[in-house]
């Protein structure tokens, strides 16, 4: 290759570098442009961000601020429901402990007049059985008297009774005696 191709060949690749860098450039500044196109967009995006993010913080510091209103309100009105619960419970206790006294009361004299029926039933019933326990006691006395009455009758008939059977047998054995004698005399 002689020089001056050389030279062509130098010239030919500088004017293509040339052309090359032009191009590059004009890629570089479409690229610039876009990027300084896409930075715009993106502080305006940020912009907007920044904007509902402090609208959101707005609108939760305002319902933080309502939260905060209706934890109070929702606390008044449970102190409030408390204080009528309390009421309303002491109140129904009260009543039901009289109801419960009254009922007892009522029971208790219920159970009082039974024990008072009771005690004079039973004080009948031990009269009656005094009585009787009186009229058995004089028939036992009466029939202890006669079986003894009967007793002696029968003691001193049966004394009678034995006398005259003794009686009898002495003179039987007189009798026996004199049978004796008369047969011994006959003989």
């Amino acid at each position: 290759m002689t020089d001056d191709e050389l030279k062509r060949l130098f010239h030919s690749m500088r004017e293509e570098n040339t052309a090359a860098h032009v191009e590059t450039r004009r890629q570089v500044a479409e690229i610039a442009g876009r990027f300084a196109l896409m930075e715009q967009e993106n502080t305006a995006g940020h912009a907007a961000t920044r904007r509902q993010v402090a609208e959101t913080a707005g609108r939760f510091a305002l319902m933080e601020q309502e939260n905060t209103a209706a934890h109070a309100d929702t606390r008044r009105q449970v102190a409030e429901t408390e204080a009528g619960t309390r009421l309303q419970f002491a109140e129904t206790a009260n009543r039901i402990a009289a109801d419960t006294r009254h009922q007892v009361e009522i029971v208790v004299e219920h159970f009082t007049n039974r024990f008072d029926l009771l005690a004079e039933s039973i004080a009948t019933v031990d009269q009656k059985l005094d009585r009787k326990t009186a009229e058995l006691e004089e028939r036992m006395e009466r029939g202890f008297a006669e079986t003894q009455a009967m007793i002696k009758f029968s003691h001193a008939e049966l004394d009678r009774r034995v006398r005259s059977l003794e009686s009898l047998e002495e003179t039987v054995a007189d009798l026996q005696a004199r049978v004796e004698r008369l047969e011994s005399s006959t003989h």
